[in-house]
């Protein structure tokens, strides 16, 4: 622990910053309007859980659709 500590105050806020986003893309990802390539929401909740930062990012880059976009698949 003592190798972790001068690192803390950097590696917290970091760590908070994304729980922030997680937990915001979850919320932003189960309002009903919100449409989703590929159509499967719990598929994208577990990207976001599951990959972290690169879910998150993943799923605002890639998997979120505009709001009347269409899924061209």
């Amino acid at each position: 622990m003592e190798t972790l500590q001068p690192y803390l105050p950097y590696l917290i806020p970091l760590l908070l910053v994304q729980l922030a986003l997680q937990v915001l893309s979850l919320i932003q990802l189960l309002r009903p309007e919100t449409q989703v390539r590929g159509g499967s929401k719990l598929i994208w909740g577990v990207v976001i859980l599951a990959f972290q930062l690169m879910g998150v990012l993943v799923y605002h880059l890639a998997g979120k659709l505009p709001p009347n976009g269409s899924d061209e698949e």
